[in-house]
């Protein structure tokens, strides 16, 4: 069937529709009265939180809290997570001590190029490049940085360049890899000292039980001898 031929009639009013310039950086906004505040549920955190958007690109993945048990294990004390990683990938190149701070530059590399890093499936910054102003992002809305190894929950390592696009975009941004890392959201820094955390899964799926066919009789052994089926 041919599509009708419709007409449409766009009207304007100058009195509601009033123009401001582009240049104009301050804009006054009627007054709105909040009567409610919208609350997440720790169900909508966690799966705003999941791991598997750096599962999906990951090529290097890095379970922290197997790590950390195999270090307390050994009775060595828990590493700084910088630390940790400059030491447990080859890759990674530079000075540690100043990743878990937003408004201070790094100088960690992965293979001599700039790392995006996502906390939580949330911006954090990029290291070694004046790609972006840490200053103007809202640094209350994001988890802190894993201080310690054992604040981390995992890592994910991409060299693909478009995992990073929806979380932060720069037109000068060329030639990076992206590093997700996930934390436990627990403040582990004011823990008890000697006090150990250890974190299992909730739930595994379950194994199969695989049950004997009885239906078929045993092989029957009598003085040493074997038979199969039934003794004549």
């Amino acid at each position: 069937m041919p599509a009708p031929n419709l007409r449409f009639q766009a009207t304007y009013d100058s009195a509601i529709h009033v123009h401001v310039p582009i240049t104009e950086k301050l804009h006054a906004l009627p007054t709105v009265k909040v009567k409610a505040r919208r609350h997440y549920s720790e169900e909508a955190k966690a799966a705003w939180q999941s791991e598997k958007r750096g599962m999906h690109w990951a090529d290097i993945y890095y379970d922290c809290d197997e790590e950390t048990d195999d270090i307390l294990d050994k009775g060595k004390d828990i590493p700084g997570f910088d630390e940790w990683l400059l030491e447990r990938n080859p890759f990674i190149e530079g000075t540690p001590g100043w990743l878990a701070s937003p408004g201070d530059r790094s100088d960690l590399r992965y293979k001599n190029r700039n790392i995006v890093w996502i906390l939580n499936n949330m911006f954090y910054k990029t290291t070694n490049g004046d790609t972006t102003n840490t200053d103007t992002l809202n640094r209350s809305t994001i988890e802190p940085f894993p201080y310690f190894l054992n604040e981390a929950k995992s890592v994910y390592i991409t060299e693909n360049e478009e995992a990073s696009r929806s979380f932060y975009f720069h037109p000068d941004l060329r030639n990076h890899v992206t590093i997700f890392v996930y934390t436990h959201n627990t403040p582990k820094r004011k823990m008890e000292k000697g006090t150990r955390y250890t974190y299992f899964q909730g739930y595994n799926k379950p194994s199969i039980f695989e049950m004997n066919n009885y239906g078929e009789l045993p092989p029957w052994r009598i003085s040493g001898a074997h038979f199969t089926g039934h003794p004549m």
